[in-house]
C-alpha cells in the first residue's frame, strides 16, 4: 500500500491524521487475518482501504488524492508494458 505516495501534497488535520491511523491499523491486522488468502480478497482489502482514506479527505484533497492516483495507475501501467515487452 503506497498511502504516502497518495497523499504526496495533502495537507492533513490532527483529526484526519488519527483517523488514517485508524485505517492504518485495521489494514495490517486484516492483512495478519487474511496471511495467505487469495490475491483477490488482498486486492479487495486495498480498495477498502483506499476508499476509506477517499471518504475522509475534503474536497480539495481528493483532487490531489485522485491525480496522485492517477499518476501511480500510469506509471504501473508503463511498467508493467515494459516488463510485458522485455519477456
Amino acid at each position: 500500500m503506497l498511502l504516502a505516495e497518495l497523499l504526496k501534497g495533502v495537507e492533513l488535520d490532527p483529526g484526519q491524521v488519527a483517523e488514517l491511523r485508524a485505517i492504518n491499523s485495521l489494514y495490517y491486522t486484516q492483512l495478519a487475518r487474511s496471511e495467505g488468502a487469495s490475491s483477490a480478497s488482498s486486492s479487495a482489502l486495498d480498495d477498502l482501504v483506499l476508499a476509506r482514506v477517499r471518504e475522509m479527505l475534503q474536497s480539495e484533497q481528493r483532487i490531489h488524492f485522485d491525480r496522485n492516483r492517477a499518476a501511480l495507475r500510469s506509471t504501473e501501467e508503463h511498467n508493467g508494458a515494459r516488463i510485458e515487452r522485455s519477456l
